[in-house]
Order: structure tokens, then sequence, then C-alpha cells
């Protein structure tokens, strides 16, 4: 359902709206949005379609998580299952401390201007919108480095170098 809405969305309002697009390759994003040229369109499309799924993603997250760890408390019985449980669980964390403190500042700053009509400096709006991209970018790495199996293979891997160097000499003390 939010794939077709989405779709949607983005088809009707760029096909009903009809602008003659300038592109500026010095601004900001190459400049406007036909869709931010109209005030309350632009408010709906930023309010629901972005700042709201950050809001949804960071407390359901939070929620996941206690809702685990009071589980856990629970079948305080079951231990072995618990270590399954914790990689998943260190694993959300992260990722959701990592979205949630890349998503947070620009959002509390978008609703504070467009609630407040109060513009906030123009540098730190744009800073925090690129900081937006870290999300994607770390979040690979976060999953990649909670793998179990890759953590293993990279310390033994690391042990055996160093063994290896250790015992060719390449670290002499002279």
């Amino acid at each position: 359902m939010i794939i077709a809405y989405i779709s949607v969305f983005y088809i009707l309002t760029n096909s009903l709206v009809r602008c003659d697009a300038e592109f500026n390759y010095n601004s900001l994003l190459c400049g406007q949005n036909c869709i931010d040229k109209i005030d309350g369109l632009s408010q709906f499309n930023w309010l629901f379609n972005i700042i709201l799924p950050v809001f949804v993603i960071i407390f359901g997250s939070l929620f996941l998580l206690v809702r685990v760890l009071w589980t856990r408390r629970e079948m305080q019985q079951n231990l072995r299952n618990w270590s399954k449980n914790s990689r998943m669980i260190i694993q959300l964390l992260s990722v959701s401390i990592v979205y949630t403190i890349v998503w947070m500042p620009l959002s509390v700053l978008s609703l504070i201007s467009t609630f407040r009509k109060k513009s906030v400096s123009q540098d730190a709006e744009n800073f925090f919108y690129f900081c937006v991209y870290l999300c994607e970018m770390l979040v690979p790495v976060i999953g990649l480095i909670s793998w179990p199996e890759l953590t293993r293979r990279i310390r033994s891997h690391f042990r055996t170098n160093s063994v290896t160097s250790l015992s060719l000499g390449i670290y002499s003390t002279n």
C-alpha cells in the first residue's frame, strides 16, 4: 500500500503540477521541485511523506526494542536463545541510533520552520540535508559489522597475519 500510495502521489503531482523547471547547478539540489513551489502541497509532501515515516521508524524501533526486552524478562529461563536475540537487538539498536542521529535534527528543524514560519540558518539546513545521506552509507556497514561469520573471518585473518608477521621477524624491536 505504501509503494502504491507514493507512486500514485508523485505521478499525480508531477503530471498535474505544471511548471518550467529551471535548474540552477550552483544551488542546493539544483533548485526547487515543481511540488515545492506550491506551499500546501510542499508542506503535505514534507510532513506526511518524509517526516512522518521517520518518526514511525524511530518510535517503531524503540517499541520493538522495549518489547523484546520485556519478553526476555518474562522468559528468563531460556538464556540459550538470548545470545541469538542479543545480536538481533544490537543490530536493531545500532541501525535505530544511526537513523535517529541522522534524521532527527533535520526533522526537528523542518518542523520548527514549518509551524513557526521562522527560518533557521540556511547553512545549518543545507548541512542537515546532506547528512541524511550518511544513513544510506552507514546502514550496510552496520549490517556487515554485525554479521557474525564475517567478523570471525576478519579476526582470524588478522590473527593469522600477525602470527605470520611475528614468526617472520617483521616486528623487530631494534
